[in-house]
C-alpha cells in the first residue's frame, strides 16, 4: 500500500471535526465503526503528530489513539 504523504499533510491541516469525519469515513470503508463525535483537541493533535511528523509515519501510535478513543466512547 502506497501512502500519499501530501494527502496526509492536507488532511492534518483540516479542522478537528473535518479531519475526524475523514477518519470515520476511511474506517467505515474498511469495516470499522467509529464514534461520529471527534476526540478532544489534544488527542487530535497527538493523532496528527503520529502521522505527520518527521520522515516516518507512526501508524501504530495513530491506531492506538483511535482505538483508545473508540473504547472510551462505549
Amino acid at each position: 500500500m502506497k501512502i500519499d504523504r501530501e494527502k496526509i499533510k492536507a488532511m492534518c491541516a483540516l479542522p478537528d471535526e473535518e479531519l475526524w469525519a475523514q477518519i470515520v469515513t476511511i474506517a467505515a470503508e474498511h469495516g470499522f465503526e467509529l464514534p461520529k463525535t471527534p476526540p478532544k483537541h489534544e488527542d487530535m493533535e497527538k493523532l496528527r503528530a503520529a502521522v505527520n511528523s518527521g520522515t516516518r509515519l507512526n501508524l501504530t501510535a495513530a491506531l492506538k489513539i483511535i482505538d483508545s478513543y473508540r473504547k472510551g466512547q462505549r
